[in-house]
């Protein structure tokens, strides 16, 4: 369904927040397999590797970051327009810091 969505809106600059690590990275790789220009964003990865995967985010060499809730605070991309909630957050707090990544400055967004 996801990759339904992802596919037929052409989704750029797309945020997808699952619960795991392990989830975050088997995702990001299915992605990739479905020809979604993707990477993932998680704790496993060093601090070098994250960086990396974010700043080519914010070039737009990246289309979709998967990511754990090491993203959903202090993650300030300008043009993310959709967040996507692949798995629901326990905390509802969590879930409102996942869904303010987009619609920055003034600009819309979508939360799904």
């Amino acid at each position: 369904m996801v990759r339904q969505l992802l596919k037929s809106r052409g989704l750029t600059q797309a945020l997808i927040f699952v619960n795991s690590k392990l989830g975050a990275a088997r995702l990001a790789r299915s992605f990739e397999r479905d020809g979604l220009k993707t990477q993932a964003l998680h704790g496993d990865k060093s601090q070098d590797e994250r960086l990396k995967a974010l700043d080519s985010f914010k070039k737009g060499e990246v289309d979709l970051l998967v990511c754990t809730d090491v993203a959903a605070r202090g993650i300030d991309v300008a043009r993310i327009s959709h967040v996507v909630n692949y798995d629901m957050p326990e905390d509802p707090e969590v879930y409102i810091h996942r869904i303010g990544r987009t619609a920055r400055v003034g600009r819309k967004g979508v939360a799904w």
